[in-house]
């Protein structure tokens, strides 16, 4: 029974959390293809702080299941050898690498370049500094003086260098885009 005990406990509170992260990811995927920016920011932060006691809970289930006496021992040999200050660094070494992958995980996810291109391709904005546009023909961004537009080797029409494909003809560009 004292076995089975975490494990039941883990069961209900994976019940209330579970939830409401998973709420947290089907929301932040819809604004992900809806290219909602607000949303996706707001509900990114949402699944960060559901995720948080979903991991608290992942260690302190895995804290339970150790043998309280390994835990107790290894702190004492530490500070058998004066190094018990290794436990909290170990502890800050963690908490850093965690927030180090969430930060490489939201960049990967939010603001890879094919992303930030078809964004900008969309809302008319330069395709090096992201700054508004006043044509869609426009040659030379009026901010950062990055070209805009470029001659198609297949039609010779000008199109977008961040476009995929020439609005005339549906050619791939040769040239190199952004």
């Amino acid at each position: 029974m004292a076995f089975w005990y975490p494990l039941k406990e883990l069961g209900a509170q994976a019940g209330f959390l579970l939830p409401l992260l998973l709420l947290a990811i089907f929301w932040n995927s819809r604004a992900i293809k809806k290219e909602k920016d607000i949303s996706i920011l707001i509900s990114s932060h949402f699944i960060l702080i559901c995720s948080i006691p979903v991991f608290l809970r992942g260690l302190y289930f895995v804290y339970e299941l150790l043998p309280n006496r390994l835990l107790a021992d290894l702190l004492m040999y530490l500070d058998g050898l004066r190094l018990g200050f290794l436990w909290s660094y170990g502890a800050i070494f963690c908490g850093i690498g965690g927030g180090l992958l969430v930060i490489f995980i939201a960049q990967r996810t939010l603001f890879n370049p094919a992303r930030v291109r078809k964004i900008r391709l969309r809302k008319n904005q330069c395709r090096e500094c992201g700054e508004k546009l006043h044509r869609t023909d426009q040659a030379w961004c009026e901010a950062c003086g990055a070209q805009q537009c470029g001659s198609c080797t297949n039609c010779g029409e000008n199109y977008r260098l961040s476009a995929l494909h020439c609005e005339w003809c549906g050619s791939k560009p040769t040239t190199p885009a952004a």
